[in-house]
Order: structure tokens, then sequence, then C-alpha cells
């Protein structure tokens, strides 16, 4: 089975954006921990950390939970339905053959 070139963009974006959310995530917390941020941007920071906190969720979601099994499914939709018209043809091409 070969992969289309749209297929490798989608995984291509899918851990692009995976990567930086992660990063982000890591470097945000790593700051929170680690450096003495100005009191007039402790609101920020804590409202970056909510927002990739949620990002980094939807990322651990997306690549062990039902978005990647609902891709998966997708395409073993999508094979067995060629699978299935391949058949369809040749039973057609067969039926046809037989007619007088």
């Amino acid at each position: 089975m070969t992969i289309d070139w749209r297929d490798r963009i989608s995984i291509i974006g899918a851990v692009l954006i995976s990567v930086i959310v992660v990063v982000g995530f890591a470097i945000v917390c790593g700051a929170l921990f680690f450096l003495k941020i100005p009191q007039e941007m402790k609101e920020i920071a804590m409202l970056l950390l909510g927002i990739l906190g949620a990002g980094f969720t939807t990322v651990i979601n997306y690549w062990t939970g039902s978005s990647s099994s609902s891709q998966k499914k997708d395409q073993t939709i999508a094979e067995a339905a060629s699978t299935a018209a391949a058949t369809a043809a040749n039973v057609a091409t067969a039926a046809a053959a037989k007619l007088p």
C-alpha cells in the first residue's frame, strides 16, 4: 500500500502541530518553575499555560485516542469499498459474458 501525497501532508501537519504544542507547553512550564516571572506578566503566563495545557491534552488524545482510531477506521472503510467495487465489476463482467 502506498501513501498518497495528501496523506503525507496530513501526517506531517499533525506531527508538526503536535511538536509545536508539546515544546511550547514544556517551555512555559519550565519558565514558570525555574524563572522569576514579573508580577504584571504572571496572569498572561498562567493564561498561556492553560491554553497550551488544553492543546497538550488534545495532542495526547489525538495520538492515543479516538481521532487516531477514527482515521484508521476511515482508511479501512475506503480499502473495503475499493475491494467491493472491484469485485462487483468482476461479477458484472462475468455475468455480461454469459448473456447471449
